[in-house]
């Protein structure tokens, strides 16, 4: 069966859908507040949990990195957040899911809206932390 093969039902709409109105002039378009999402509070940080960062790249801005890092200072007036940044380590057992501190401290001011989310406490293996999120997941 191909597409030319296919009718189309004059009735047909999909569930819970209104039907397209044509508008010429956006400005004439109003949106009912009750269709509008909750705008729920900005999420709470607090001081040593575990979050993965988001970083933009300086060559190419619309490319971005993601970290896992640890908050070590929050500045709620400007809505910004120090972090502790920690490199993936390579390892024969749990390749992936390890990551240390690297020599020279990476902690970066960012924004709370960089912040994609939050992780649970890693767990301590040999002088590094294991956490439950594998580094391609990040």
């Amino acid at each position: 069966m191909s597409i030319s093969d296919v009718t189309l039902n004059e009735d047909l709409q999909l569930p819970d859908s209104s039907p397209a109105v044509a508008v010429e002039n956006i400005s004439d378009v109003t949106l009912n507040e009750d269709s509008l999402p909750d705008s729920s509070p900005p999420e709470k940080f607090t001081v040593g949990e575990w979050v993965v960062a988001r970083f933009q790249h300086y060559a190419n801005p619309t490319v971005f990195s993601n970290y896992v890092a640890q908050i070590i200072e929050i500045y709620e007036d400007e809505g910004e957040l120090r972090v502790n940044c920690m490199r993936y380590k390579k390892t024969k057992e749990h390749d992936g899911f390890v990551y240390t501190f690297p020599n020279v401290r990476d902690d970066p001011l960012i924004k709370k809206c960089d912040i994609v989310c939050k992780l649970p406490e890693p767990v301590k293996w040999q002088r590094c932390l294991r956490f439950t999120i594998h580094k391609n997941g990040l």
